[in-house]
């Protein structure tokens, strides 16, 4: 990090001492810094997470506790373990931790996060609702590790990028550096695994800090084996055939998110996500009467919600027939249905035309 000096055109290295050199320390300090300013610290990062938690006890077997825990927009549980300087077995550590918090199930990590806001469960199901880009059966599905830290040894990085490319683990490390100009001090976070791929940063500048979904990426011969494997365990066989299909066809998808994608007139819509037993339909956006639209399409076990504060729908399909309905309107009708515009539906929202989250139909046309 260097100083601008306008009036000499120079630029000056700040001094980068050692957290403890300044008397940073991990819990006290550091870690504290994090949990009071979470949202800025993620932004840092470039993470889109909640903070749910901070000295998590994983499991009543063991003592050690979770630094920090995090939930990402899929549902997947963040680990967050914190060093000064470095720790072979930072990673070994956030591994077990990982492993231990897999066995909670949605309630369970509902509860945590109530405990940790200090709100009652329904309101905690209602902030969790509101951040996730998914259902909240999603929750804990998957987990993830973030080791920050001032140094990462060259085995704690072969061996997470081992994890991550044999088994499929989501790993991500990042340096914490601090360094100081007068009497500020200025923290850096740089990720340095997995190294950012060039289309990572090209996506980084046309969001221009905008926070939302991931850019997509369309449909490629490459991710085919990668998605052959993801299938390989649904065990709803309809499910499974809908994915191949649709994959086969060249349809957008976005892997790490496990979904498919389906388009109106001029934006993507509708993503459809593969479970184990069904898929979990995200509708981006709404139009006039669309829980109406839905429930005459779909089987009565679609079971068909608003979320997101009303911004958005949600719901599930598990049959062929549910599967060539949701097809056959999405194909034949997506073109001719008319969303509303995010100011419509903000005001519609705000002056209390939407009867709460979850309502029936849309009494107002889209305009």
């Amino acid at each position: 990090m260097l100083h601008i000096n306008r009036d000499q055109q120079t630029l000056t290295p700040l001094p980068r001492p050692r957290l403890a050199d300044v008397g940073l320390r991990e819990r006290q300090h550091l870690q504290a810094l994090i949990r009071d300013n979470s949202e800025a610290f993620f932004d840092e990062l470039d993470e889109s997470l909640i903070l749910v938690g901070e000295e998590v006890m994983p499991s009543e077997a063991v003592d050690n506790r979770i630094d920090l825990l995090a939930v990402d927009r899929t549902g997947r549980t963040v680990i967050l373990e914190l060093k000064r300087g470095n720790d072979k077995y930072q990673l070994l550590q956030s591994l077990g931790y990982a492993a231990m918090s897999a066995d909670w199930d949605d309630q369970a990590l509902l509860e945590q996060a109530s405990r940790f806001w200090q709100c009652d469960l329904e309101s905690a199901t209602t902030r969790l609702e509101d951040f996730l880009d998914t259902d909240l059966r999603a929750l804990n599905e998957e987990q993830r590790v973030v080791l920050l830290a001032e140094g990462f040894d060259y085995e704690v990085l072969a061996t997470a990028s081992w994890l991550t490319e044999v088994y499929g683990l989501d790993i991500r490390c990042f340096r914490v550096t601090i360094a100081r100009h007068e009497e500020d001090e200025l923290l850096q976070c740089v990720r340095v695994f997995p190294a950012r791929t060039l289309t990572e940063q090209a996506v980084l500048r046309r969001r221009s800090g905008r926070t939302g979904r991931s850019k997509l990426l369309p449909a490629a011969t490459d991710n085919l084996a990668t998605w052959n494997d993801l299938l390989a365990s649904v065990r709803n066989p309809e499910v499974k055939s809908f994915f191949e299909d649709e994959l086969a066809a060249g349809r957008t998808n976005y892997l790490p998110d496990r979904s498919v994608v389906f388009q109106d007139r001029s934006r993507n819509r509708w993503y459809v996500k593969v479970r184990t037993e069904q898929a979990y339909v995200w509708q981006e956006g709404r139009f006039a009467q669309d829980v109406g639209f839905w429930q005459k399409q779909l089987p009565r076990d679609a079971d068909i919600r608003a979320v997101q504060g009303g911004r958005a729908l949600r719901f599930y399909l598990n049959s062929a027939e549910a599967f060539q309905a949701f097809r056959r309107a999405v194909l034949d009708d997506g073109s001719k249905l008319e969303f509303l515009s995010t100011q419509r539906l903000n005001n519609m929202l705000d002056t209390d035309e939407l009867d709460g989250k979850i309502n029936d139909s849309f009494e107002q046309e889209s305009s």
